[in-house]
């Protein structure tokens, strides 16, 4: 068992130690119980997640799979994802999400499983029942207007923050109905579009990037 063993150390000591801790359990066969709120050391080391949020089981799974379609809050904010909810619109293979301002949010068709396998991982969608539309940054892009054309996805968004990270710019949105989005575009951008704190932007969400799935209970 290690609870947070890398919470005291620098990045560099931490890749060390990752690294360190898989090729041990790998050679000895152990089976590792790792208490962490670091993502990175979920990708490392876990094949398996239970996530805990106030006590209360959230989500459980396949660490990739959990980490590819956060159904909370909590896991979304680990992974960066936005979570958009509302209720299901659309046609059977073609899911979308009205938001409660109306909007729809159209996402990627869905995949082909069986319906053993959909309804498994909550993907049954019927309409009119809650969803959740799950959005990735880099499936946000920010322009000053709406673009010329037709994109499916476009949203009026309020800039609330900015941070930086890594080689890109985390921009997180308030949407005219309240709910929360996070875009990440480069310094570059950011410059050029004057994006700033209370400024108006124009979002569009890439449809092929964004799964619709029902809401858990």
């Amino acid at each position: 068992v290690l609870d947070e063993p890398m919470s005291a150390l620098d990045v560099t000591a931490r890749q060390e130690m990752r690294r360190l801790v898989s090729r041990r359990c790998a050679e000895e066969g152990l089976t590792l119980l790792l208490v962490t709120h670091d993502v990175l050391d979920l990708t490392a080391l876990a094949e398996e997640v239970v996530v805990l949020d106030r006590g209360r089981v959230v989500e459980q799974g396949p660490t990739a799979q959990v980490l590819a379609a956060p159904r909370s809050d909590f896991v979304a904010r680990l992974t960066g994802t936005s979570v958009l909810m509302g209720v299901i619109d659309g046609k059977a293979g073609a899911p979308g999400l009205r938001l409660p301002s109306g909007r729809v949010i159209h996402g990627r068709p869905q995949d082909g499983s069986t319906e053993a396998e959909t309804a498994d991982r909550g993907e049954i969608l019927s309409p009119g029942a809650p969803g959740v539309a799950l959005v990735p940054p880099d499936a946000v892009a920010l322009y000053r207007e709406a673009p010329e054309g037709s994109p499916r996805n476009v949203l009026t968004g309020r800039v609330t923050g900015l941070e930086r990270s890594g080689a890109l710019v985390s921009v997180r949105l308030e949407l005219e109905e309240g709910q929360r989005l996070s875009a990440a575009v480069t310094a570059g951008a950011v410059a050029e579009l004057s994006i700033a704190e209370g400024r108006q932007v124009c979002c569009v969400i890439k449809a092929v990037q964004v799964r619709v799935v029902a809401r858990r209970a």
